[in-house]
């Protein structure tokens, strides 16, 4: 009696140290488990799009990064229209006009901004590429995109399209440095995509010349939901040397039709001039509106001389 009940102490001390080798195993498996999750989590923190997008604002990867970078910067053109080496000149078959010495750059190729903050929207679209392909690295691909926004502007306007890699199904981001937007592809419904540049089309290739259509123009700023711009435009339904016309308008936005601030036409060889000083001053001080004149004059006159010598 006696050996069996040692017998049965003996197999229940046995079968607590075999409950206690399986707790010990237990804990420590799940601790195993909570070591490769967290490990794992940061891992994919660090290394997918899926994290990216949880830590940015509205799914949007490297939302802050971003808008620290696009937030100081300002779209102004009328500093670049001032320079004294920017011409203009004219292509009439191919009905275009060439503004030349736009874009600046640095002796280590970047682009140069007025007071590092102000440009045009190709020299923004061109600094903010710089500045954003270390941060999103090798994970998404980054274009230059041509687009217009019917509604506001007829003049082609350079964004980035920013799209997934090696994802099943990729999201594409749109972000505009001039207009300060920054979103899902289907926020841009208002924007028509021309096409897609190479992003060494302003910065390997330091293009300094920008070219439009006639009747196209070139922004300038934008003030009081208009657009302002500079633009060449034809006359009596021609553009040739003896029908054009060099203007500065501004553009309500929704508003197809903008209003002339000042304009120098040529009309089948006879030269007017038209101004609206009182629309002029919503936009612009009467100093600054009068180098603008003064600079749209020497333009105009730059181009008639060349076509006096043709």
């Amino acid at each position: 009696m006696e050996n069996q009940k040692t017998k049965v102490t003996y197999e229940h001390i046995q079968v607590k140290k075999k409950l206690g080798i399986y707790k010990v195993l237990a804990i420590s498996q799940a601790v195993l488990i909570l070591t490769v999750t967290v490990f794992g989590v940061i891992w994919l923190a660090r290394n997918t799009d899926t994290f990216d997008r949880f830590k940015s604002k509205k799914g949007l990867p490297y939302y802050y990064e971003v808008m620290k970078i696009i937030d100081p910067l300002k779209y102004s053109d009328i500093e670049v229209l001032l320079k004294e080496d920017v011409n203009l000149t004219f292509n009439y078959k191919k009905k275009t006009w060439r503004l030349s010495n736009v874009y600046r750059y640095d002796s280590e190729g970047n682009i140069i901004l007025q007071d590092n903050c102000r440009g045009i929207c190709g020299e923004l679209t061109a600094y903010t590429l710089q500045k954003i392909r270390p941060i999103f690295g090798d994970r998404y691909t980054i274009e230059i995109l041509s687009v217009v926004e019917p509604l506001y502007f007829r003049s082609s306007h350079y964004i980035l399209g920013i799209t997934e890699k090696n994802i099943i199904y990729p999201k594409t981001f749109i972000l505009d440095p001039a207009f300060h937007r920054y979103g899902n592809l289907d926020d841009y419904d208002d924007y028509l995509i021309l096409k897609t540049m190479p992003t060494h089309f302003l910065l390997e290739s330091k293009v300094k010349d920008t070219e439009f259509l006639a009747g196209y123009e070139m922004p300038l700023i934008m003030k009081e939901g208009f657009l302002v711009g500079f633009s060449v435009e034809g006359v009596n339904d021609k553009f040739d040397k003896d029908n054009f016309m060099v203007a500065l308008l501004a553009t309500k936005r929704y508003k197809y039709a903008g209003r002339f601030l000042f304009t120098i036409r040529n009309n089948n060889g006879v030269v007017s001039s038209y101004e609206d000083k009182y629309l002029a001053s919503r936009f612009f001080a009467d100093k600054e509106f009068n180098d603008l004149k003064d600079k749209i004059k020497l333009l105009f006159a730059q181009v008639h001389e060349i076509n006096q010598k043709q």
